[in-house]
């Protein structure tokens, strides 16, 4: 390891790692928070529904940075505080040593810092500063002013002692890229990154001259050849009175210092042999554009060593570029040196990053929360599993309860009781249901929504011996003593010896079954019929010849299990083909005074969506 005692940033293996680290924020009264406190990591993904507030989160972090005002409709309100002017909005940021630095005071940050840094033991050093946003009624607006905090407590109770020097952020550096992101916006506009690296392009000093006379030669070239510019600069040189003073036309900027503001991108296309703007290309080039800009600024901070903090924060990357590509932006930001805070929506964001990065944001009665993860142990093969549960069933992420089944059957069919029931769709009420593909699944499932604050349920078959016992462990193990009481809450089970397609047989849907078995078989009486005289039937009575002695109602359940778990139509399962049809029938049959099966109505008793 070596350390650069001029400049606050460490060296190893090649990678730069900062020495400060913002560890804790606190924010009231800002947009749809109200309170909120948080311990955060190198890299922190914020994940949720629409709406949460994950957006809210990064513009707070990124306003604290700056002097910038607000709008009234920045402010929190509620029902039961609808007051604006009278609030203070409250921005506190808390930066510490990282764990390859063990005191701040023996880096140049006290140099940076002096006696803004502040402790609470007497060895271990912080830096933090609040940022107030309060309504000024003569003025009309929010000002912006900054202390530094001296003592840190909880709950935004920590104890200011004096105004921040505005020259201490010139040492850090937040880049805040919103989802709106577009290079072609950047390209004009005097504010953006873009610009300030348009701006610092340099040419050498003993390059200059020649430079010059090659830039005088071709504006000199275009003049000659153009009779238009000949025509202008003729009759703008008789429009001047003084005899000895003739105006020229600059195709081209003359002023060596300004020959990059139009500085713009092009991309060749080898396809075509054609070099186009980056104004030409759709909307994910253009957003990638942005996004290599800021890796550009990030790379250029690290090799001067300077600023002395850098901040990135990336709402929603996911915006106009393709899933595959998405995961390799991912991939990207997952190895950035720079602390590094995400909101998304993408299930292939979320995966490249460890359980314990994923931050959950919920709203309930329109203020904003997040939870921090709960840690879990995760044995090899569900390590491995991760990525299959995100990418192929990432919605559980963005959902406020979600229903567990076995297999396809529960994923299709569920949804249709849903919607029938609440008349909406399940993805309207922050419902989803899943297919976790097998009962042994179910406990990774179990400790994903347990580490990250998702509300879940099963409704599960129970026909296999031991799958109910199996789930009883899974959660016991990850709930300890709180297992039996969260299988009492959370899992539905049907009754014992039963499939789910069984219990709906043997509860009262029976009629409905047979139906649709004739219907898409084309037969009457198909199970007593014609499947009789299949292979399938013969195969399993020439085994189990006590099936012969059977009742008819008997002899017709088992004909209806062994189809529906092995028979075929069409060459797809029978229990997937059947599925839906049945569904749909038993929704259709309620209008006549039917009702839903009797464990779907406990589901949504637990659901508690009323």
């Amino acid at each position: 390891m070596l350390t650069n005692q001029k400049k606050s940033i460490i060296i190893v293996t090649g990678e730069t790692i900062m020495q400060l680290r913002l560890s804790k924020i606190y924010i009231s009264n800002f947009k749809s928070i109200k309170s909120l406190m948080l311990d955060l990591g190198d890299k922190t993904v914020f994940f949720g529904e629409n709406n949460s507030g994950k957006s809210n989160l990064l513009s707070a972090i990124n306003l604290a940075f700056q002097y910038a005002s607000i709008s009234k409709d920045d402010v929190y309100v509620s029902k039961e505080s609808p007051e604006i002017e009278s609030k203070v909005v409250t921005i506190d940021l808390l930066f510490e040593a990282t764990k390859e630095v063990k005191n701040l005071y023996d880096t140049e940050w006290l140099t940076v810092l002096g006696d803004s840094l502040s402790t609470q033991d007497g060895s271990t050093f912080f830096f933090a500063f609040r940022t107030e946003l309060k309504f000024n009624s003569e003025r009309l607006v929010f000002e912006n002013t900054k202390q530094v905090i001296q003592e840190w407590l909880p709950d935004g109770r920590s104890v200011c002692s004096k105004q921040l020097n505005p020259n201490i952020l010139n040492h850090f550096s937040c880049y805040y890229i919103n989802a709106n992101r577009d290079i072609s916006d950047d390209l004009t506009d005097r504010k953006s990154l873009w610009t300030k690296l348009a701006n610092n392009v340099v040419i050498p000093k003993e390059q200059e001259g020649e430079i010059q006379k090659q830039l005088d030669a071709v504006n000199s070239k275009i003049r000659k050849e153009s009779p238009i510019i000949s025509k202008i600069e003729k009759n703008l040189s008789e429009s001047v009175p003084e005899k000895n003073i003739n105006a020229t036309i600059s195709p081209l900027t003359k002023d060596l210092k300004t020959l990059y503001k139009g500085m713009s991108i092009y991309y060749y296309d080898k396809s075509t042999n054609l070099d186009l703007p980056v104004t030409n290309y759709g909307s994910g080039i253009k957003s990638w554009a942005v996004y290599s800009t800021v890796k550009s600024q990030l790379q250029i901070e690290q090799e001067n060593i300077s600023p002395l903090f850098s901040l990135i924060l990336f709402e929603e990357p996911e915006s106009h570029v393709h899933p595959q590509e998405q995961y390799r932006l991912a991939k990207e930001l997952s190895q950035f040196s720079e602390q590094t805070f995400i909101s998304t929506h993408s299930a292939y964001i979320v995966s490249r990053f460890k359980i314990e990065q994923l931050y959950h944001v919920i709203k309930e009665d329109g203020e904003t929360r997040v939870f921090i993860p709960k840690k879990i142990n995760l044995d090899e093969h569900e390590k491995l599993f991760l990525d299959d549960v995100f990418i192929k069933n990432g919605s559980l992420l963005f959902s406020k309860k979600v229903i567990f089944g076995e297999g396809i059957t529960e994923y299709l069919s569920f949804p249709l009781y849903f919607e029938k029931h609440y008349s909406c769709k399940p993805f309207e009420r922050g419902v989803d249901f899943i297919s976790v593909g097998g009962g042994g699944n179910y406990k990774t499932y179990i400790k994903i929504c347990y580490a990250l604050n998702i509300q879940w349920f099963i409704v599960s078959d129970n026909d296999e011996q031991g799958i109910i016992s199996s789930i009883q462990n899974a959660i016991n193990e990850v709930y300890d003593t709180l297992g039996p009481t969260m299988f009492s809450e959370r899992v539905l089970c049907v009754d014992p010896g039963l499939s789910y397609e069984s219990y709906l047989y043997k509860n009262g849907y029976k009629d409905i079954y047979l139906s649709v078995i004739d219907r898409v078989k084309n037969s009457n009486n198909y199970l007593l019929g014609d499947f009789q005289r299949e292979q399938l039937w013969t195969s399993y009575i020439s085994k189990n010849p006590m099936v012969n002695s059977m009742t008819p109602d008997e002899k017709l359940f088992e004909a209806f299990n062994l189809f529906v778990k092995k028979g075929r139509i069409d060459g797809d399962h029978a229990k997937t083909r059947l599925i839906v049809p049945v569904a749909e029938e038993i929704c259709s049959a309620t209008e006549n005074g039917s009702k839903l099966p009797q464990i779907m109505l406990d589901l949504f008793k637990k659901l508690n969506l009323e």
